[in-house]
């Protein structure tokens, strides 16, 4: 809450002296404890961001997909999203991994639906941070496969480490490395993060 207050003041929102500035703002909220109503204080002046990154946060599905929505509005200006080890913070509060889900509840099926929407409808978007969030092989595919069905095809880093990929995962990444974007002025997917996962030499030799 207290960033958002200080985005109104560079911006002279809420009352707030206004600074002559387009600067536009990247935020790095990694492991600060942000919750959602925090998130939702951002999220409110979301138009004076270009980088959000509030990986290792104890973040519920809502919040997750509220954030991946925000990304996908096209007047949008984000350029990077970090959602990094979201699962294992939330279990600690009871909410993800390992237990029974609650409404709200942080599940990997629910993290897997809101990222995919984001790589398929954020057409803006060039940076994707989902390490560390036990997505499973099925579900890191899912997020390559929607990302093959994005048009125009313009993420160029994606990070997917310590998410369980395995076979499934490697299969849809090379279909997606075959799809290169036309007349977008972007290079595509360039930057390809898979440390500390599942992939054995068969997987090696489909990448």
């Amino acid at each position: 809450e207290s960033v958002a207050r200080h985005i109104d003041g560079r911006h002279g929102l809420g009352g707030a002296p206004r600074r002559r500035t387009s600067q536009r703002l990247q935020l790095r909220l990694q492991g600060v404890g942000c919750s959602g109503s925090g998130v939702d204080h951002l999220l409110e002046r979301k138009e004076f961001l270009v980088e959000l990154d509030v990986g290792l946060n104890p973040l519920a599905a809502n919040t997750v997909m509220a954030l991946c929505k925000a990304a996908c509005v096209r007047r949008s200006r984000w350029r990077s999203l970090g959602l990094a080890h979201l699962a294992s913070k939330a279990g600690d509060r009871s909410e993800g991994f390992g237990r029974a889900p609650s409404a709200g509840s942080l599940s990997s099926s629910r993290l897997v639906t809101s990222l995919s929407l984001c790589v398929r409808n954020a057409p803006q978007l060039r940076e994707l941070d989902c390490a560390g969030n036990n997505l499973g092989d099925q579900g890191a595919a899912s997020i390559v496969e929607a990302l093959q069905e994005s048009d125009p095809h313009t993420l160029e880093r994606l990070c997917l480490g310590h998410s369980s990929c395995g076979i499934r995962t490697a299969n849809a990444l090379q279909l997606a490395l075959r799809k290169r974007p036309s007349g977008s002025g972007c290079a595509g997917l360039r930057v390809l993060e898979l440390q500390s996962n599942s992939l054995t030499d068969e997987c090696a030799a489909i990448l």
